[in-house]
């Protein structure tokens, strides 16, 4: 078996006990700054959820590729070894997670993962890696107990440790974006975890946490650069479209009354509203900055009502790792302004800072 040939010595230094002794895990519910009940309980359920999703993922992509596969795909010869360590890493994990929860803790799910060979596996790899950094960087700050921070910290730190060495002993690119880590809140990095989960038991407990609508990238990987325009793909959800009705409705009514009172005509007075096309954003989340640049429809003849093809200016600053979701709001990229999402960017750069022109597109 592959796990008994992995030395122990090669796991993240977190030993199950530490976790599970502490203290019971808080349950009392509080309000996250999107106003979702949440505990610490299902903050470790959540990040359970994505260190089940690794095992996963480790595990088929060792048991398919083997180190000839991975010499043929022009990986260094020790790449093979290493990915084994990092299973090890995110078994032990979900061991720590498992423990703490006890009979709480989420039970593993069907994946599906697009690889087809051993490159692609390394580099989503190292797509996995970066989200998992995030994903608990953003979750940090919703946990109450000390002694959790400290853990869900340190599986944080291995985590980037994992993302940076497949980056650049790997695939040879960039081992960091920014100076920052960029923070993805638990709807986010679940959006993304969720594109590779299939079907969960149905014992698992719930955790309150959804997704947005897909959102994708058309645009072709080697013309998705920064200052260049993108193209995207998504449908607002309906509940946006409902809302905007109603607003349009009683902006109808008022009008309408309005133009009785004065005695003046209404279908004039309906002809010179003012128009009531949504307004959407593509916010790039890069470190802790987010830049907001508007979204038109990619065929200006068609309503913003009747489109899912849109284009974008990305700016001219991007590198690294962004993340990219549409929002209602080009000040604050929150779940409750977000209407679809989440896409990867990826703008690797060598070590002299320079953009890699041919590497650029969606990850």
């Amino acid at each position: 078996m592959l796990l008994t040939k992995i030395s122990a010595a090669f796991a993240t230094v977190l030993s199950v006990s530490s976790l599970s002794q502490a203290a019971a895990v808080p349950v009392e519910k509080r309000e996250s700054d999107d106003g979702v009940q949440i505990n610490d309980m299902d903050i470790l359920n959540f990040a359970l959820t994505l260190e089940h999703l690794e095992v996963a993922y480790y595990t088929q992509g060792l048991n398919k590729f083997n180190a000839t596969d991975f010499k043929d795909a022009g990986l260094p010869d020790f790449a093979r070894g290493r990915f084994e360590e990092i299973l090890m890493n995110e078994q032990t994990h979900v061991d720590t997670l498992s423990e703490a929860l006890g009979a709480n803790a989420t039970n593993p799910c069907l994946y599906e993962f697009p690889f087809t060979d051993a490159k692609a596996f390394a580099k989503l790899s190292a797509i996995l890696e970066t989200v998992g950094a995030s994903a608990y960087t953003g979750a940090a700050a919703l946990l109450s107990d000390p002694t959790l921070i400290t853990e869900a910290a340190s599986i944080l730190a291995t985590e980037a440790r994992q993302a940076a060495w497949v980056k650049s002993a790997v695939i040879k690119q960039n081992p960091w974006s920014l100076p920052f880590e960029t923070p993805l809140d638990l709807m986010q990095a679940f959006s993304l975890a969720s594109s590779f989960i299939q079907v969960c038991p149905y014992s698992n407990p719930d955790i309150p946490i959804s997704t947005f609508p897909a959102l994708t990238v058309s645009t072709p990987m080697n013309e998705t650069r920064p200052g260049h325009n993108i193209t995207v793909q998504f449908w607002p959800p309906m509940s946006y479209f409902e809302s905007s009705s109603s607003n349009m409705t009683s902006s109808n009514m008022t009008s309408s009354s309005n133009s009785t009172d004065s005695g003046s005509d209404s279908s004039s007075s309906n002809s010179t509203m003012p128009s009531m096309e949504p307004q959407y954003f593509l916010a790039l989340l890069s470190g802790l900055d987010k830049h907001f640049v508007p979204l038109s429809p990619a065929n200006t003849s068609q309503s913003a009502y009747l489109t899912y093809e849109w284009t974008a200016m990305l700016p001219e600053d991007l590198k690294g790792t962004v993340f990219a979701i549409v929002t209602t709001d080009d000040t604050m990229a929150m779940d409750s302004n977000t209407i679809a999402g989440v896409a990867i960017l990826d703008f690797p750069f060598n070590s002299n800072g320079t953009l890699i022109m041919e590497s650029y597109g969606d990850m």
